[in-house]
């Protein structure tokens, strides 16, 4: 914002300077000729300062809303990601369910606690299964909804 103030004071002091004494002797010594063009370099003095305002203004709005699109943005991204890894863990619960229903079909004369075990495991692993698609559904929820409000 310092700037935009130096950007005022140096139109302010152009058009003091330029009213000055070089104004009367520029224009003859008439001093009604001179009183106007002092007007007129007085309102281009002001209308510099009020565009440079608006400009300034207009660059800090414009900077706030690419950082919150970029945020959006990397928002996203990271969503995604977390979603891709949500589907890593879904892959390995299932290929653990897997080997533990492979294990049960196989070992035909297994002892009544490793029987139990495996079929610990085997609800376990559901329920894993179950907990991870559950949370990729919110997630994919989330990372669509950061999508649409970059697009917005």
């Amino acid at each position: 914002m310092s700037d935009i103030a130096d950007a005022i004071n140096e139109a302010v002091e152009r058009s003091r300077d330029a009213e000055g004494g070089d104004g009367d002797a520029r224009e003859g010594g008439g001093g009604g000729s001179g009183r106007r063009r002092m007007s007129l370099n007085s309102q281009v003095a002001l209308s510099v300062a009020v565009a440079a305002t608006f400009v300034a203004l207009c660059n800090v709005k414009d900077g706030n809303i690419v950082q919150a699109m970029a945020q959006a943005q990397a928002n996203g991204v990271d969503a995604w990601a977390y979603y891709q890894a949500k589907g890593t863990k879904l892959n390995i619960a299932e290929a653990a369910l897997d080997a533990a229903q492979l294990q049960q079909d196989i070992a035909g004369n297994l002892t009544a606690d490793a029987r139990g075990l495996l079929e610990r495991k085997i609800v376990e692993y559901r329920e894993r299964i179950r907990h991870y698609e559950d949370e990729k559904a919110e997630i994919k929820r989330t990372a669509e909804g950061y999508q649409k409000s970059m697009t917005a």
